[in-house]
């Protein structure tokens, strides 16, 4: 070997080892860039494969598209700690109203509650007088009643006690538990009358008696009133 050959040798060695060792990324841009396919294919005879290392790397260069998956996950560090909660966020719109549920089952009946207060007695009657006197005359259930009497089959006379005859008047109706009244067609009717004319010794007098009454075909053929000794009550206002 010559010196001429020796100096070439070792500037081919010298040469492709700088270029490894510091050039090589911004090298093999620009001949990819200037020389197309072409210096894609000197390229990678240049760099050969697995050869270039962080030193060949510019800082800051790498996007995260210029990784591989496999590199992208192995950058994921473990999961930090749970953050603070935040803020309560404000309170949403109503909803529409619920469908309504279905009635449930009859609870059971509660126990009796205590008696009430005995309510305010009621006013006091206005009757001054009152009573019942029976077809004999016999007076039962009275109230201010001197005595009653009877001047014939069907009249009763009423004496009173402290009731001025002039100033009032009474007020008869037939008793039916013990009347001659029957329902029915063509039956008898008690009837009692007031009579506020028999004189000083009788100044309440009522007259009592059975009315009559007869029907044919062509309607009412007869009413009869005839005086009898019936039961009645009274009452003097």
């Amino acid at each position: 070997m010559t010196i001429g050959t020796h100096k070439r040798a070792h500037t081919r060695g010298g040469l492709a080892g700088y270029l490894r060792r510091h050039h090589v990324a911004l090298l093999l841009a620009l001949f990819l860039t200037l020389g197309g396919s072409s210096a894609y294919a000197a390229a990678a005879v240049l760099v050969p494969m697995n050869s270039i290392g962080s030193a060949q790397v510019i800082n800051g260069s790498l996007q995260k598209t210029d990784l591989s998956k496999k590199a992208v996950a192995a950058l994921k560090g473990n999961i930090g700690p749970q953050g603070a909660t935040g803020a309560q966020g404000a309170t949403g719109a109503q909803g529409p109203q619920g469908a309504p549920g279905q009635a449930g089952a009859q609870g059971q009946q509660g126990a009796n509650g205590d008696p009430g207060a005995a309510g305010t007695p009621g006013i006091a009657g206005t009757a001054r007088a009152y009573g019942r006197i029976a077809s004999d005359g016999t007076l039962t259930r009275s109230k201010n009643v001197t005595s009653v009497t009877k001047q014939n089959t069907s009249t009763y006379c009423i004496t009173l006690t402290g009731i001025d005859a002039s100033e009032t008047v009474v007020v008869a109706t037939p008793d039916y538990a013990g009347d001659a009244t029957n329902f029915g067609t063509n039956t008898d009717q008690a009837i009692v009358e007031a009579y506020t004319s028999g004189g000083p010794t009788c100044p309440f007098a009522v007259i009592t008696g059975i009315r009559s009454v007869s029907t044919s075909v062509y309607g009412v053929a007869a009413v009869t009133n005839t005086a009898t000794a019936q039961p009645f009550f009274f009452v003097v206002p």
